[in-house]
């Protein structure tokens, strides 16, 4: 691994705003899962389409993890009421439904935000955000060239010190 850095790196400027990218020790061979933002159509499809980017910048990219759909139920109990609230809800059950993604392995986790057209890179083993991008003219009906889009993603892992792996061919 490389030596950790403790400075920021300045990498893009667009439109007069900068984005800034943490740097920190990097694998050898560094894994890459891209989750959307959430499971409508466009975002599967925007998601998608970086997946499709990293993949050609030279990295690889695994399947994000699943998605576990939790429900849990606690019954109330039956005492007596002391307020008007406790009392509509006194002997009923609570229930509580929610989901969560389940682990990965990877060693960084895209998560792509369709509608704000941004892209948040984490690294997995520390939770820590590296950087959070805004795709240059990722306005609303707007869609960047795919060419500048994927240079743009390109840039932003050499500036992350993520570099391709080398294909022989």
């Amino acid at each position: 691994m490389k030596k950790l850095c403790i400075s920021l790196l300045l990498i893009l400027t667009s439109c007069a705003s900068k984005e800034f990218i943490v740097l920190r020790d990097v694998p050898i061979n560094p894994t890459f899962t891209v989750i959307p933002a959430s499971y409508a159509y466009s975002e599967v499809t925007f998601a998608n389409r970086i997946e499709k980017y990293l993949i050609s910048a030279g990295v690889k990219v695994i399947q994000h993890p699943g998605i576990k759909h939790i429900q849990t139920e606690q019954a109330q109990g039956k005492g007596k009421a002391t307020s008007e609230l406790t009392s509509e809800t006194a002997g009923k059950a609570l229930i509580e439904t929610y989901r969560m993604r389940e682990s990965t392995d990877a060693d960084y986790i895209v998560e792509t935000f369709r509608i704000s057209g941004q892209i948040k890179i984490s690294k997995n083993e520390t939770q820590e955000i590296l950087t959070l991008l805004t795709i240059p003219s990722a306005g609303p009906g707007i869609r960047p060239v795919t060419t500048e889009l994927q240079e743009f993603i390109s840039n932003a892992l050499r500036h992350l010190g993520i570099y391709p792996i080398q294909k022989k061919y």
